[in-house]
Formats: structure tokens, sequence, C-alpha cells
């Protein structure tokens, strides 16, 4: 299992171990503020009064291909450096490449002391949160445990959001910083996707295209790949599409991922290397109405009760704290925890790198 699932389902399941956290929902009323209230009522189940059945389970359609796939892999926290006290940004340090080759011995020749340094790769702390909550009421009349299902499908669900981060996060990328250099441009986007094309976007790595053994598109870029036989299943028998294989193009696994959606009919496809995309978690902390204090990694989950709406409100507040990056490129703005549109914003990224093969992603932009 993929380790962002791992370790958000263990803090769920943490909290669910307890009883649900009704004993936090005990006797506590938390303000909301000016928040709106709308929680699930009567009126959201479809139920018959005389004969209830079980409510589908929630689901998450999203493939999740970049977590998937591991284009995106979580980067060790010993791994991250803060930028100033208030924690609103931080680092990942890369060392320069370490280039050029010995130089021959000689009598009475001294050697050049040369250095190894690093460059520095910025990055936003982003913060999200999510609301739900429920009446009292639907569970005793409905038998529906609104809660309960959003314990259930919250690690799908955080991941998720993960992975429209970085989605957004790449977007902004490739708009300016790698637009020329690991991107085709406008170059294929007359046609779809075919075999020059995509050796074409692989080339951009030089001879390190052959560390790009992941491929991500969108589903309709696969099937065009399919019915053109140059993405196989592994004996050309379409058929196999009922196997639950992954294909293979030019040699890449292929993941299909739908949240890469056309822009004015263009779809951009990404062929990568494991882990070119990061993320982590933040450590968190906030203390109650009670004064009690709770800490954590990456996700929040606090309770919130309101006895006297409704016949009782129970509610969720599920908050997230984590970074995504994109090797190689750093983040120049001083906006911070930025929204996903700020994310995709091209002026807002820089690359850093010091060699462009060190970042082993790249785009193909087709029909």
């Amino acid at each position: 299992m993929n380790p962002t699932m791992i370790y958000i389902l263990t803090t769920v399941i943490s909290f669910v171990a307890i009883g649900f956290l009704l004993y936090e929902f005990k006797g506590k009323i938390l303000p909301f503020g000016m928040a709106t209230i709308d929680p699930t009522a009567i009126g959201d189940i479809d139920y018959q009064s005389e004969a209830f059945k079980d409510t589908l389970t929630a689901e998450i359609t999203d493939a999740l291909g970049f977590l998937s796939s591991g284009i995106l892999t979580e980067i060790p926290r010993d791994m991250i450096t803060s930028e100033g006290a208030a924690g609103d940004f931080g680092n990942v340090p890369q060392w320069k490449t370490f280039s050029g080759t010995m130089t021959p011995i000689a009598s009475g020749t001294e050697v050049d002391i040369n250095n190894l340094s690093t460059y520095k790769q910025r990055f936003p702390w982003l913060h999200r949160e999510y609301a739900v909550g429920a009446e009292d009421i639907v569970k005793m009349i409905t038998g529906a445990d609104t809660l309960g299902e959003v314990a259930k499908k919250l690690g799908p669900f955080l991941a998720r959001t993960i992975q429209a981060m970085s989605i957004n996060a790449l977007k902004g990328a490739f708009a300016t910083a790698l637009a020329t250099s690991h991107s085709t441009g406008a170059a294929y986007t007359s046609g779809t996707i075919n075999v020059t094309a995509a050796n074409a976007a692989r080339l951009l790595l030089g001879d390190n295209l052959n560390l790009l053994n992941k491929m991500i598109s969108h589903s309709k870029v696969t099937m065009d790949g399919v019915n053109l036989m140059i993405a196989s299943y592994g004996t050309q028998n379409r058929d196999e599409l009922k196997s639950g294989k992954l294909p293979q193009f030019l040699g890449m696994e292929n993941w299909m991922d739908d949240t890469l959606t056309a822009v004015a009919t263009i779809y951009s496809s990404f062929f990568s290397e494991a882990g070119s995309i990061g993320y982590s978690f933040a450590p968190w902390e906030r203390t109650d109405v009670n004064g009690q204090k709770f800490s954590g990694m990456g996700v929040d989950i606090e309770p919130y009760r309101l006895p006297n709406l409704s016949g009782g409100v129970s509610s969720l507040i599920i908050r997230l704290h984590c970074m995504v990056h994109l090797n190689g490129m750093a983040y120049n703005s001083a906006t911070k925890n930025p929204s996903n549109a700020q994310l995709a914003t091209g002026s807002n990224w820089t690359k850093v790198v010091d060699d462009d093969k060190k970042i082993r992603i790249v785009e193909l932009k087709t029909k």
C-alpha cells in the first residue's frame, strides 16, 4: 500500500478505535464563528421509513495515478529544513552536480582543491481543512452513519487532496520554467499521441531518457495509444483491458488519471522517473476550549459538537498540513499557504537545478 495511504489510514484508525471520538464530543460546544453550518439532514438521505436499506458506501472515483504509480512519493522529514522562524516555507537541499574528471599526477604540481555545494529548493507549507457534520436524528431514524462513512473514506480523500496540490504545482512549473527544457510545447498538438511525439518528449532528457520508466496520462490519451498499437497489454489483445493490467507504452508503465483534463482540447501526458515529485507532512498543535493540548504530524481531526441545534449535531473538522515539491524547482513567491490556483501559476516557480537532467519528468502535449 502507498505510504501516504498507510500513514493517513493509521491516523484515522487510531481515532476510530476509541469510540469514534464520542468522548471528545461529550459536552463540548466549539464556536464556528461565521462559518456556514450545513450538516447532513434527514432530507439528504434517500430512505423508506418502513423498510430502510443500507446506503451504498461512498466512493472516491479518482484513480490517484500519481500516488499509485510512485511518481509522487514521500520525502523523509529529516531531509527538509525550515526557512525562518514562522515556518511558512521550507527547503529541500540538493547537492550540485559532481562534474569534471581527475587530472594527471605530475611531479612538483599541486592538485586544485574543489568544493561541493548545494542549491536551494524552496517550497511553501500547505494547510487545508474540510468539515462534515450530521444531525444526530439522521442516524436514529435512518441508520445512516455519516461520520462513520467519513472515517472510512478519509484516507483516499486526503490522498486526493495531496495529489491535487501536486498536479497544480506541476502545472505551475511547466507553465514557464520548464516550458522549453522539459516540454514538447505546441510541436505535436495538431494530432493524437504517436511514437514520434513520445520519443521527442523522452529525448528532452537526453541520454538519461531510459530513466523515464513511468507514463501518466488521461484515459483518452492511453486509449489512443492502444488503438494505434503503441500501448499494449503484453499480447496486443485489447480484450485484456478487462484484466486490470497496466498497459506498456514504449516500455513504460502507463497509468491513467482523468484529473489531467484537456485545456482547449490539448492533453498533457507526463513521462517520469519514480519520485520526481515529493510530499511530506508538517507537525501541528492546537488547544481546545477546555485547555487540553493536542499535537501530531500531518493530519488533525478535531471533533465539534452543537447539542442545541436540530436535536444535536456532531461534526469533524479535518485539517491537513503538508508540502509538495517538484525536484529541481523552487517556489519564489512570498505568498504563504498558496491556493491550488497559486501553485499552478507559472511566475511562482523558478528552475534552480544545475543540470536539467536532474528533473526527471517531461511533458508531451497532444490532442
